[in-house]
């Protein structure tokens, strides 16, 4: 006890200078129980922290083979020291600890410790039923136990070779079931904080590995990760968004994801300044280049995410690149979205031939354009039942509006005769050889040179009243 005190502050380097792991690894082997304990809780804060090269050498002494067989003990208390111990062993960027409890053969007893029971699934199934509703599942698992063995194996997974042998142990199904029965569980768990943030780490990792997608989807961890997006710890957040990242790397997931529901969190993420919206704003940007989940993310609010993630202050100028690279792309598809129509890139013309308007509920047509294309046509019905002579008026009376506005001059009585309509048909033809009313204008102006008594007399008084009198043949 005295020397599991010491290897815990300060004065572990000194502990180790003096030649303290050998007599440890002598002590895990005594037949005691709380001696075998506190020498496996010693060489645990020895490990921790990586001072001068202490891993290193508690590796060289053979250490971790004494740890697995406490591992294998039916003791609980001794079973929690060595997992703790090899915690802290293969706790770090160090990939040889790793490998060492890979060859020593340490996963399989560390996945005994967590591999449920058939009565324990067969309970936890039925605890949602009415009779069985006061259930506490808590009772029939040791969620410190649980805690601690997903912890480690999370630290064993950062190796390839630990990774692929935990797949093949299937790892993936154990985790799910313990994250079933945990979120089952009403009473209060002082360990499902940490129980759901030691799954989200060793589910980052297996979704970084896209061999394992497959495993993954077919055990149903889809829909636990998307739970897990949306739980209210930033920790968990962050892995589950980089798996969510990953994901979505994966065009054979792309649509599944959304159909489960994977948008809505993700845009959460975007709208707060945490950690989890990076790679947040990844997953959601991967979703976004399939053309079948665009709909879903407009629906959702993801269109304004992007915006919002593009607009904001950041140094991650690459992230803001690719969320407008990502709103453009959703823009082109929108427009392919609409209908076929006779209207032109110009829509806001007069044409005659607007029959086939868009409607409303398409996706990418504005009301606004869709109400002056309206407005458009139905004045084109109206100038149709005019006379040549009414339009005429009309048209001159709209002109010498315009142009006494940008003279910023006051209206005077003005006569008009066929020089003058002449002129004002000559500046109109330079802005636009096209319009209809030039047709009638030119018609008036073959009536006016043919019938010289002919004339057109518009007075104006006081900027109020406009009245037209024509006056035929005087």
């Amino acid at each position: 006890l005295t020397i599991c005190n010491l290897c815990s502050y300060e004065y572990k380097t000194n502990m180790v200078n003096e030649g303290v792991i050998r007599p440890l690894v002598f002590l895990l082997r005594f037949p005691d129980i709380q001696i075998q304990k506190y020498a496996a809780l010693a060489i645990a804060g020895i490990a921790l922290g990586g001072y001068n090269n202490n891993k290193q050498r508690v590796i060289n002494d053979g250490c971790v083979k004494p740890l697995i067989e406490l591992v294998r003990f039916p003791s609980r208390d001794l079973q929690l020291s060595a997992v703790t111990a090899i915690n802290a062993i293969v706790l770090g960027t160090e990939t040889y600890t790793k490998a060492m409890v890979l060859t020593e053969g340490g996963l399989p007893p560390l996945i005994s410790l967590i591999r449920l029971s058939d009565s324990i699934m067969e309970i936890t199934n039925n605890s949602n039923s009415k009779d069985n509703q006061y259930i506490n599942v808590n009772n029939l698992l040791d969620s410190e136990m649980i805690t601690a063995v997903i912890y480690a194996l999370g630290s064993l997974a950062e190796h390839d070779d630990v990774i692929t042998k935990l797949v093949e142990l299937e790892i993936i199904p154990i985790i799910i079931n313990i994250y079933h029965i945990v979120k089952s569980n009403n009473s209060i768990n002082v360990y499902q904080v940490d129980i759901y943030r030691n799954i989200s780490y060793l589910l980052a990792i297996l979704c970084s590995h896209i061999e394992f997608h497959d495993s993954l989807y077919n055990w149903k961890s889809f829909e636990v990760i998307i739970e897990l997006a949306s739980y209210e710890d930033i920790e968990c957040q962050e892995y589950i968004a980089y798996s969510l990242a990953n994901l979505a790397s994966n065009k054979s997931y792309q649509v599944i994801l959304t159909q489960l529901g994977a948008v809505r969190p993700l845009v959460t993420m975007l709208s707060s300044d945490t950690e989890p919206k990076h790679y947040g704003g990844l997953a959601l940007l991967k979703l976004a280049d399939n053309f079948e989940n665009h709909l879903i993310i407009a629906e959702s609010g993801g269109i304004q995410a992007l915006l919002r993630l593009g607009r904001s202050r950041s140094n991650d100028e690459q992230l803001q690149y690719k969320a407008a690279l990502t709103v453009g792309q959703l823009a082109t598809n929108a427009v392919k979205l609409l209908p076929a129509s006779n209207i032109t890139t110009h829509s806001y013309l007069p044409r005659a031939n607007t029959t086939n308007l868009p409607n409303e509920t398409v996706i990418g047509t504005g009301t606004r354009m869709l109400n002056r294309l309206r407005n458009n046509r139905l004045t084109n019905t109206i100038a149709t039942s005019k006379s040549g002579s009414e339009l005429t008026i009309d048209y001159l009376n709209n002109s010498i509006k315009q142009r006494a506005l940008i003279a910023n001059t006051p209206l005077m009585s003005r006569s008009l005769t066929s020089t003058t309509i002449s002129n004002l048909r000559s500046s109109s033809q330079g802005s636009n050889n096209n319009d209809p009313d030039d047709s009638m204008l030119r018609k008036e102006e073959s009536i006016a040179n043919n019938n010289k008594k002919k004339t057109v007399t518009i007075n104006i008084e006081d900027n109020k009243e406009i009245s037209t009198s024509i006056d035929n043949n005087k």
